[in-house]
């Protein structure tokens, strides 16, 4: 009997530390699918490279911290994901224009705006990373040093991205979906775009 009741808490931890690396794998699920977005989206415009380097960095560090349990992490990642999200979804209309942009690529077979869909796999690499880092952080037994040490994450990454807004006015200052103008977003922008002598770099 005793046996078989240590048999059974033994499953029961074991399940539950199973379970506890699920919302740090959405996270890193989420934050490679923002970054594969950034890198892809650099081929429609070369000049983006070092920003775009820079906001992946970002993500990096998210992930390495969301891999140590760490608030701070969770802070940073649920705060940069949903105002990202917030301002693309209510703000700019770039991910309903992604909606509009897959719709056409499943009826027509035609890819409108490639950046778009783009923006919308980085759009769900989000809400990944807001729902793990919300379950990640509760799941740690969250107490006043947590949350504060999570609202530090927030205001933290909240100053990293206002840090590479200079940058990004350099290169353009109305908002742009993946910061690729729209001359750049069709296929095959790329080799138009190396063929100009320095029309799509602004730096």
């Amino acid at each position: 009997m005793e046996q078989t009741v240590r048999a059974s808490v033994y499953r029961l931890m074991t399940t539950s530390r199973k379970i506890s690396f699920r919302p740090v794998g959405a996270i890193h699920v989420g934050a490679s699918m923002f970054i594969v977005a950034l890198a892809a989206s650099v081929y429609f415009d070369p000049s983006i490279w070092v920003l775009h380097v820079l906001q992946a960095s970002i993500y990096a560090a998210i992930m390495v911290l969301a891999q140590r349990r760490s608030p701070w992490g969770f802070g940073a990642g649920f705060t940069i994901a949903t105002l990202w999200n917030g301002g693309n979804l209510f703000a700019t209309g770039f991910i309903a224009a992604g909606f509009r942009s897959l719709f056409t690529l499943l009826s027509t077979g035609h890819i409108a705006s490639p950046v778009l869909l783009l923006l919308l796999l980085g759009a769900a690499g989000h809400l990944l990373m807001i729902g793990g880092c919300v379950v990640a952080f509760v799941g740690s037994g969250a107490g006043r040093l947590q949350w504060a040490r999570f609202l530090g994450g927030a205001i933290i990454g909240i100053l990293a991205l206002v840090l590479i807004t200079p940058l990004r006015l350099r290169l353009h200052e109305q908002p742009l979906p993946l910061d690729v103008p729209p001359e750049h977003n069709v296929m095959g922008a790329y080799e138009r775009s190396s063929m100009s002598t320095g029309q799509s770099i602004r730096m």
